[in-house]
């Protein structure tokens, strides 16, 4: 991860929060909070708009697979946390504006 990874990251953060009215683009755990029908705790975004917005800047997700490797945030989202099934992951990429 570089300095100009996190610097790119920081500017749509900062873009998405600014057209947003209630700021909810963060990833930080005490953001989290209950909705009914669902065990863990939810982020603001999906609370809102029922998506989770993961940066990937190479990091771990803190999440393992069934060998015990760390993944990264796309191999973790390509499968279901309970039973390791594949499912979908969608790719944002920036484009020319």
């Amino acid at each position: 991860m570089t300095g100009a990874d996190l610097r790119t990251f920081s500017t749509i953060v900062q873009t998405l929060n600014l057209k947003n009215p209630n700021k909810i683009w963060a990833w930080d755990p005490n953001t989290r909070v209950q909705v009914a029908g669902f065990a863990k705790q939810q982020l603001p975004m999906w609370v809102h708009y029922r998506v989770e917005l993961y940066p990937h800047l190479q990091q771990s997700s803190g999440i393992q697979d069934q060998h015990g490797n760390d993944l990264t945030f796309p191999s973790a989202f390509r499968q279901c946390r309970a039973s390791g099934i594949s499912k979908g992951i969608i790719r944002v990429i920036k484009g020319n504006e």
